[in-house]
């Protein structure tokens, strides 16, 4: 599995070889557009990966065989496969490729040129919706060209320059334009009367009979309704938006645009209601972390001596052998760990009986890994539910839904938090555990922190302000942890940094690291 573009959902990826044959066993996209047609009397829009996206995704084949594998291989099946659809009645279908949106050579466009006149070729009568999401696209004017009959576009994450080549190159009058304008991948309310008004503005390039308002990318990035979330703060239950209400905004979008902003004057008020709320609450104006943001530029930590000096000064106090051993930190969170926190988090258990479980574990585990000779030594983290959830309720700013799951691959889903206010740091989040196995062993023992990129690319974050304003935020709140953990004896520490590559730009000339400003490594 690997993940699809910069998303946080994974696909198994495809195995094609050189001289593969594929043919179609089951048309299972026929089958569901049926039972919707049959059992619920509606004319569906199947959805498809497009043939260049899935053969660029895929694996096991030279590259020398792409051309030959799209024309020989795969245009035909997909001929077949929305042939049969359009026979069953379909009178539209969307075929996704979001391969646009990364960096083609001209070589590379010439070639999905080609194949899609083969496909319309194949299919004269079908209406066929190009879709594309993530960022903008490259090569527009050839792009909304292609011989299809709607060119779906992101006006979300590629809105800026989807606009520019918009207003730059105008709009085919034969297509049907899509436009993405409320958000797939995040959580929070559209601002309706914005986005109504950037609607207003792309009537200039397709009529209103040629525009879809649509969501930006699929509503699988986001988790089903707000309507269970009962436990969250009034202020902020009234914030997000998931799958069912962004539909609801598509609806309220579409009929402003249609019938005009009065029809809808009530939805605007309540929008706009809830925005400000959220915007004027203490959760994001904190004046602290503010400042501290102001400041940063000047406060950037440097650390005493060469390299090769403070290498002699580590070597003299952890006095470890030319190739230390030690482990990435997390040891398993068994059936016995998982049942004492749940006993812990429905009150059956006091915090000192929890406390003590957690310190009978960690001893355990701090003797058996100086019995294998392990050189640095970690607590094993048994006290921590998930590694960025464990912190996020640790630090203000954070707040966590009780059933907004997402999908992360198969049926297997994650409950991303909320990032929705200032982050700041209030109180030591790990010194209690790591402080006691050191108390444990004359070995060192690691502190273990989840880094600020990972943090927030496994969570559901504000867009009021910055992705660098929210880095900083929560590198400042590590910061802090960092130096609770020096002051406490804690001289090795490890950040964990998995999701360092998401969310990187999807453009070759766009994938320039974006690193915290603020530093917070250890002194020494």
């Amino acid at each position: 599995m690997t993940k699809w573009f910069n998303t946080n959902y994974h696909y198994i990826v495809p195995e094609i070889g050189n001289d593969t044959k594929p043919a179609v066993h089951e048309n299972r996209l026929l089958n569901l557009f049926q039972e919707a047609k049959d059992e619920l009397g509606i004319i569906g829009k199947p959805v498809i990966v497009g043939p260049f996206t899935l053969l660029k995704l895929s694996k096991g084949y030279d590259k020398a065989h792409f051309a030959s594998l799209l024309d020989r291989c795969l245009v035909p099946l997909y001929i077949k496969v929305l042939g049969e659809l359009q026979a069953a009645g379909a009178e539209w279908v969307q075929i996704d490729e979001p391969i646009l949106v990364t960096s083609l050579s001209q070589e590379e466009i010439d070639l999905f040129e080609e194949t899609y006149k083969a496909l319309k070729k194949g299919l004269p009568e079908l209406k066929l919706l190009l879709q594309t999401y993530f960022e903008a696209v490259d090569h527009y004017e050839t792009v909304v060209n292609l011989p299809v009959d709607g060119i779906g576009l992101d006006f979300v994450d590629g809105k800026e320059e989807n606009l520019k080549a918009l207003k730059t190159f105008g709009f085919p009058e034969d297509k049907v334009l899509a436009a993405g304008v409320v958000n797939g991948r995040n959580v929070w309310k559209a601002n309706l009367s914005e986005t109504l008004a950037e609607l207003e503005t792309l009537l200039a390039s397709a009529s209103k009979d040629r525009l879809i308002v649509q969501p930006s990318s699929s509503l699988l990035h986001v988790p089903v309704t707000t309507a269970n979330e009962d436990e969250l703060d009034p202020l902020l239950k009234n914030a997000p938006s998931f799958a069912d209400e962004k539909l609801a905004e598509v609806v309220t979008l579409t009929k402003g645009l249609n019938e005009g902003r009065a029809t809808i004057e009530d939805k605007l008020s309540a929008n706009a209601a809830a925005l400000t709320a959220l915007q004027q609450s203490p959760h994001r104006n904190n004046t602290a972390v503010q400042k501290e943001l102001k400041h940063i530029g000047s406060d950037i930590p440097t650390r005493a001596g060469s390299f090769k000096l403070r290498q002699e000064v580590q070597k003299d106090a952890f006095h470890l052998p030319l190739l230390p051993t030690t482990t990435i930190g997390s040891f398993p969170q068994t059936q016995e760990i998982r049942q004492a926190r749940r006993k812990w988090r429905k009150g059956e258990w006091t915090e000192a009986e929890y406390d003590q479980f957690v310190e009978e574990k960690t001893a355990e585990w701090i003797k058996i890994q100086e019995e294998l000779g392990i050189d640095v030594l970690v607590h094993g983290e048994f006290e921590r539910n998930d590694m960025v959830e464990y912190f996020g309720e640790k630090l203000d700013g954070f707040a966590f839904t009780r059933f907004a799951w997402v999908s992360s691959y198969g049926s297997r889903c994650v409950k991303p938090p909320l990032i929705f206010g200032d982050v700041a740091w209030t109180e030591p989040m790990t010194v209690k555990e790591s402080a006691y196995a050191q108390s444990l062993t004359k070995l060192p023992v690691k502190g273990m922190l989840t880094g600020p990129v990972t943090i927030y690319n496994w969570s559901f974050v504000r867009d009021d302000i910055s992705q660098a304003e929210v880095f900083n935020q929560i590198a400042l709140a590590l910061k802090k942890e960092v130096r609770a953990l020096e002051e406490n004896d804690i001289r090795m520490i490890q950040v964990d940094e998995p999701a360092l590559r998401e969310g990187l730009p999807l453009k070759e000339n766009k994938k320039k690291l974006n690193t915290c400003t603020t530093l917070f490594s250890p002194s020494a």
